[in-house]
């Protein structure tokens, strides 16, 4: 019987919604050590970071239009 996670990151690799099936999922993340450091900005954040899966930033803010369009909409926490 097969994960349907390990399918997902096998069978649809760069198509989008890891971040989308890691919060359904209820799993954080954590980045890779990169392969070069020189591309990368240095500092806090930015080389390292691991992201719990209650993490405000995990969840994608509201846009301002929709909230202007729409005063019962509320932004998300953290936004």
């Amino acid at each position: 019987m097969l994960r349907l996670d390990l399918v997902k990151k096998i069978k649809k690799p760069l198509e989008g919604f890891r971040l989308d099936d890691l919060k359904r999922w209820n799993q954080g993340f954590t980045r890779r050590n990169p392969q070069n450091l020189q591309l990368l900005e240095t500092g806090n954040g930015y080389v390292s970071k691991t992201v719990t899966s209650n993490d405000n930033k995990f969840v994608w803010g509201i846009p301002g239009y929709e909230i202007t369009l729409n005063q019962n909409v509320v932004q998300n926490p953290g936004w």
